[in-house]
């Protein structure tokens, strides 16, 4: 696989959804987001995380150290890549208890964790097994983090957020 043809990939998941980045940015409209994935898609939503909280949001992530208790009116964002990620529907359970708002990322169309969300976002990319070149799901992977930043820019948009304000949010240690 050449870095033109993961692009070509890209682009083809994209084409098909081009609606999806606004979709996401209207529900990071809530007055408060946690999110939640395991592995590289954890990953993924860790750095939409940061992004947010970059730009003055009220964003956590659920591993880290001490986010705050959800409340009726809040988002909790959860990536299940497959749909039956068993902690992620778990979570979504208890958070549909406490009135949160509860909303998937999935490449699925069925699937545990989807019927327990009130939202579902679905790529349609590979996440195990299919036609692409990436392995193990590279193509939900960079689709998913691709999809972050393209709601953040959205944000930023809506909102009049300059790229030097977003910097400014940004640690400044190093």
């Amino acid at each position: 696989m050449t870095p033109a043809g993961v692009l070509d990939e890209l682009r083809a998941v994209f084409a098909t959804i081009p609606d999806l980045p606004a979709r996401l940015a209207d529900l990071l409209e809530a007055p408060r987001v946690l999110l939640y994935g395991q592995g590289r898609t954890g990953l993924a939503l860790r750095a939409l995380t940061m992004r947010l909280a970059q730009m003055g949001r009220d964003a956590d992530f659920l591993l880290d150290t001490a986010p705050a208790p959800l409340r009726p009116g809040e988002l909790f964002l959860v990536n299940a890549a497959r749909g039956d990620l068993a902690t992620a529907t778990a979570l979504l359970t208890r958070a549909r208890a406490l009135g949160v708002r509860t909303a998937v990322i999935t490449a699925a169309e069925t699937g545990p964790a989807l019927e327990h969300a009130d939202d579902i976002l679905r790529i349609p990319a590979q996440t195990w097994n299919g036609a692409s070149a990436l392995p193990l799901g590279g193509q939900y992977e960079l689709a998913l983090w691709l999809l972050g930043d393209l709601a953040v820019d959205i944000l930023m948009r809506r909102h009049g957020i300059s790229a030097e304000r977003l910097a400014a949010g940004h640690v400044n240690l190093g």
